[in-house]
């Protein structure tokens, strides 16, 4: 599966949603991105980013940035001053892997399914309908051979 699967050509948006718990807190963040025809590309985290309240309804649907928004305030690196030996816990999430959508949550397995019930319910009308007429035949067929029907068995 190929990038394109995931993410049109142009402009995107990256938006970490984030909140702390305790003492102080802050944000490194580095994406490393392997394309299949060019270069590897490589995200930070630095000052060209930009803090917003999540208050803002539209914060992370955005592709430019508001004036009103506050640029983000290099402090300092991971293990340099005021962090010293921190972060006490450094999470490091494992590579995205390809979508991977099993063969009956397709469209085209649904529509072959549904198409496969609607004949299946089609028949088993079919089939009733000849059930019934097939139990009035002989009633039918014994009238029809005696024009006063009553009067024979």
């Amino acid at each position: 599966m190929t990038s394109r699967n995931w993410l049109a050509p142009g402009r995107h948006v990256l938006a970490v949603d984030g909140f702390n718990d305790r003492l102080e807190a802050g944000l490194i963040f580095g994406l490393h991105i392997r394309f299949a025809d060019r270069l590897p590309m490589d995200v930070v985290s630095d000052p060209s980013w930009f803090v917003v309240a999540h208050t803002r309804p539209d914060w992370n649907q955005r592709t430019t940035p508001r004036p009103d928004w506050r640029p983000a305030i290099l402090v300092g690196g991971i293990n340099h001053h005021p962090w010293g030996n921190w972060p006490i816990g450094l999470t490091v999430e494992p590579p995205l892997l390809p979508l991977v959508i099993p063969f009956w949550q397709t469209g085209w397995f649904q529509l072959s399914l549904l198409t496969l019930l609607l004949l299946a319910i089609g028949a088993c009308l079919w089939l009733q309908a000849q059930l019934t007429l097939q139990a009035r035949s002989p009633k039918l067929l014994h009238c029809g051979a005696y024009p006063d029907c009553a009067g024979h068995p």
